[in-house]
């Protein structure tokens, strides 16, 4: 219930709905008295999987975003700069992004022909982010002066899809989308 809502938030922003959820949701480390580990797969038409992870017990950090297609590939091991500056105790919203932090937070897109050769590999920057205007965005809505950019239906389909992941865990199976 930590960082599965980011992760699936994610998923449904780029893939929508899943037709089937699939999840392994377990306690991994020693007296733990809460899961700290998920495997969990949105399964979509045409054979597209989201296959989303997270451990606490992860000594290396591995890519935030691998996307896979037929056409190439796109895997970025950084989410942004924000992250790394909070976690350092800085305030991330008074300094430019350097070279190197831009560098070390970019992705990697690779695409390839149809017999499989690598045509371009590019590095593309994160785009500017701000985790503060989404707490504006709140206030702004309790004050009756915006609209949500969270809308109620996607935050209960985040919720939805975590009970449904709940569901497929406790029974070792794969579960339908409530149609």
């Amino acid at each position: 219930m930590d960082l599965a809502p980011h992760l699936i938030d994610h998923a449904l922003v780029l893939f929508g709905l899943p037709e089937t959820v699939t999840a392994d949701i377990r306690i991994e480390r020693e007296q733990a008295i809460v899961d700290d580990s998920f495997d969990l797969t949105l399964h979509y038409a045409g054979g597209l999987r989201a296959l989303l992870r997270a451990t606490m017990l992860a000594p290396v950090t591995r890519p935030r975003f691998i996307l896979h297609g037929t056409g190439g590939a796109y895997v970025k091991h950084a989410f942004d700069v924000q992250e790394p500056r909070l976690r350092a105790g800085r305030n991330p919203w008074n300094e430019i992004p350097s070279e190197a932090e831009q560098e070390a937070n970019s992705g990697i897109l690779t695409l390839v022909n149809a017999e499989g050769t690598v045509t371009l590999q590019e590095r593309i920057p994160s785009a500017p982010s701000d985790y503060r205007s989404y707490y504006a965005n709140v206030r702004d809505v309790l004050l009756g002066t915006a609209t949500p950019l969270v809308t109620v239906e996607h935050a209960l389909n985040v919720m939805r899809v975590l009970e449904l992941a709940r569901e497929s865990s406790a029974r070792q199976c794969t579960v339908p989308w409530p149609r």
